[in-house]
């Protein structure tokens, strides 16, 4: 699978099926969606332990870098929902504030999004979102996927989710 699709295709795929989540359940569970080198699709859920607080999301990400050093995933996506900044609308000083309170929670002009951290052993990681829009009376729906083309260099817990000797790979 890895070398029959392209990354952006992989990452469609998956913002196709967080989609269809949302679109029925209208919210998207955290799930962790890999491929390793057979083109076997590993589909992680993570919604049954996942909660609100660090040390539960260290134990979550912990797990799905165990299932892909087992499984020898060479392509990972981590969807979940997430607040999002962007400094070109509200600014580097208010995304700076915004960090520093701790949380995004109650930053002004953060926006809703279902995130997808891609990442794969060649390309690197990618940061993609899918806005999400709550209008009052009305059913929620998503905006288009923002797909960004370049590789992104990021640190975190939920990030570098490749095993190693995949990861020894990537851009």
């Amino acid at each position: 699978m890895t070398a029959a699709i392209p990354f952006d295709s992989f990452i469609r795929m998956v913002a196709k099926g967080a989609r269809r989540e949302f679109e029925r359940d209208k919210e998207v569970k955290p799930t962790a969606i890999m491929v390793n080198a057979e083109g076997e699709l590993i589909i992680a859920p993570m919604a049954h332990i996942w909660r609100d607080d660090a040390a539960t999301k260290d134990v979550v990400f912990a797990a799905i870098r165990a299932i892909a050093k087992e499984k020898h995933a060479v392509r990972c996506a981590f969807v979940s929902e997430a607040w999002a900044l962007d400094s070109d609308d509200v600014g580097k000083d208010a995304v700076r504030a915004a960090f520093a309170a701790g949380s995004l929670a109650d930053a002004p002009g953060r926006r809703e999004v279902v995130q997808i951290n891609a990442e794969d052993q060649h390309e690197g990681q990618r940061q993609n979102s899918m806005e999400i829009v709550r209008p009052a009376g009305r059913d929620p729906y998503l905006l288009a996927l923002r797909l960004h083309e370049t590789p992104i260099y990021s640190e975190g817990r939920g990030v570098g989710l490749l095993p190693a000797t995949a990861a020894e790979g990537r851009a």
